[in-house]
Formats: structure tokens, sequence, C-alpha cells
């Protein structure tokens, strides 16, 4: 067998393997939801309406996240919208499903298949999560501004939000000069360290970095409201 026909089965054997793990983990999700009982005590008018009303708030949700994907990725590579739109859905089921999300690290493979940078996507992947974190931070803090039942948990609950919130204004005004040079003088991987911080360049543009911030505040705004109409018609 040739180097290149190693090569094709090398990657069958990992593409067969890939598939298999993502239908594992989709039974396994499949199995955690609930029975065709339980289902049938909420299936009345309300909850109908409230399941269709979040349906089109995931929807619109993922049309946000699959622009904010490809509007940070195109500014390193210039992948075709088409082809993002195809992909993202994919890509973002994967992650969601995959323990710890692991699936997400497919993201990089697939920027790299299309002329991209592993480490750009990691970059922007982090920069996507942190922004997240921060608005499920300040949904916790409400909620237990809101339910006086865990109203020992605020303190807590400040401290990790405001250390996530002033980590993120750290990073963005202050810390990537200071780290880009201290990862000049690692002895190993100061050329991935470079480009992952080169990755977060677009903090530096106030039109990019506030687009990525307001589309992110969009998305988690739309899907609490969504959760707000499904809890409500359920437990209302």
């Amino acid at each position: 067998m040739t180097f290149g026909g190693k090569g094709r089965a090398w990657k069958l054997a990992l593409l067969t393997l890939g598939w298999a793990a993502l239908i594992y983990f989709l039974v396994r999700s499949l199995n955690r939801l609930p029975s065709l009982d339980q289902w049938g005590r909420f299936l009345h008018g309300d909850a109908i309406s409230a399941g269709l009303v979040f349906g089109a708030c995931f929807l619109v949700c993922t049309a946000l996240r699959t622009f904010r994907f490809g509007y940070l990725l195109r500014l390193s590579s210039p992948v075709p919208w088409s082809e993002i739109t195809l992909a993202f859905p994919w890509l973002f089921m994967i992650g969601a499903i995959t323990p710890l999300r692991l699936g997400e690290g497919l993201r990089a493979v697939w920027i790299r298949q299309h002329g991209g940078a592993s480490i750009d996507a990691i970059g922007y992947w982090f920069a996507e999560r942190w922004t997240d974190l921060i608005m499920l931070a300040a949904f916790a803090l409400i909620g237990i501004v809101a339910a006086p039942a865990v109203a020992g948990l605020g303190l807590w609950a400040w401290l990790v939000a405001g250390s996530m919130i002033a980590g993120y204004f750290v990073l963005w005004l202050v810390a990537r000069p200071v780290l880009g040079r201290l990862g000049e003088k690692l002895p190993v991987g100061a050329d991935l360290s470079g480009r992952f911080l080169n990755a977060l360049r677009y903090m530096d543009s106030p039109k990019v970095h506030g687009t990525v911030v307001g589309l992110t505040v969009a998305i988690w705004l739309i899907l609490a409201f969504g959760f707000w109409v499904v809890l409500n018609a359920a437990f209302g």
C-alpha cells in the first residue's frame, strides 16, 4: 500500500470512529429525554404554542450563532457564506451532544479544510464561549437575586461573575500585549501562542468587537425569552 493509500485508510478510520462516537452520544442523549407519557402531560394547547415559540426562538438564535461564527471566521479566511451556513448547524450540534463539548474541536478541523488556520478557530471559539459564559453568569445573578431560597449563593455568584467580567476586560485592554511578549519567550509553542492571541485582535476594532458582543447578548436574550415562555406554560 502506498503512503497515499495509508493516508486515505487513516482518514476513513477516523471518519468512521467520529460517526460512531456521534451516533453513540446521540443515542445516549435520546435515552435521557422524557418518555412519551411525560410528554403527553404537557401536550395541551398552551404548551404546544409555547413549544412553537421556543422552536422559533431557537432557530433565530441558530441563525445568529451562524452569523457570529462566520463573521469572525471571515476576518481571516474568505470562506463562502453558503458553506458556513450549511456546516455550522452540524458543527454546533456535534459540540452540543459530546461530553464537555469536545466536539467543538471539529471547528478547527473544518476551518483548516477550507484554507483557514486551526489556531484562529480556537481563538474565535474561546472568545465566543467567554462572552457566552458572561451572559450565563448574568442570568444566574438575576435568578439568585429574584429567588430568596438561594440567596446564600449570592456572594459566590457575584465573585464568579465579577471575576469573569473583569478577566474579559483585562484580556481586552491590558493582557494581550503582555501575554504576547511572554509567549515570545516560550521555548516551545511561541508561534502558536502568538497566533492564538492574534486571533483575538478583532477586539481592537470597536465595530467588530461590538458586533460580536451585541450578537451574543441578542442570542441569550432570545433564548431566555423562549425558555420563559415554555416554563410559564408548563408550570405557570
